[in-house]
């Protein structure tokens, strides 16, 4: 009875492509580009916010708590972090990554006179606010003990 039921709905509905696809791989890749561009939007959108952030610097057991404040303006994406008192500025953007085009937030900024990258998973929590879990390093250097961060938005404001 089961194999009668799959074979039905396998011939009821392939013919009318919902198994198919499009065939047409000129339009595919149009709609895809077009679909990961308004993804990227929509996390941009996502991302804006008062957070709280812990973590732990890169090459080093040092943890530290402190707050980051992401905005779009004009320039594109901004982020704001303070910790210890200290204020580092710098820019982040939604970009792709890895052949299934895994969106993911990356954030570029300079601390004590060093250059630091940081690429971000973007999730939300249980309220439906932005999560952000990242491991933060020196552009372009191959580290065993990258830091880490996690970002976790701030109600209070």
């Amino acid at each position: 009875m089961m194999k009668n039921i799959f074979t039905f709905y396998f011939l009821a509905l392939f013919p009318c492509g919902l198994f198919a696809g499009d065939v047409t791989k000129g339009d595919a890749s149009k709609n895809n580009k077009a679909a990961l561009e308004d993804t990227k939007e929509q996390l941009t959108d996502f991302v804006v916010g008062n957070y709280q952030l812990i973590g732990k610097s890169f090459e080093s057991d040092i943890t530290y708590a402190g707050r980051a404040e992401l905005s779009l303006t004009a320039q594109g994406l901004l982020i704001k972090r303070t910790i210890n008192g200290k204020v580092v500025e710098g820019r982040g953007a939604i970009e792709t990554i890895m052949a299934d085009n895994i969106p993911i937030l990356r954030l570029h900024f300079k601390s004590a006179a060093t250059e630091l990258e940081e690429t971000c998973l973007v999730d939300s929590d249980l309220d439906n606010y932005a999560r952000l879990t990242c491991h933060l390093y020196k552009p372009g250097i191959e580290t065993e003990h990258p830091g880490m961060e996690a970002y976790f938005i701030d109600r209070a404001d």
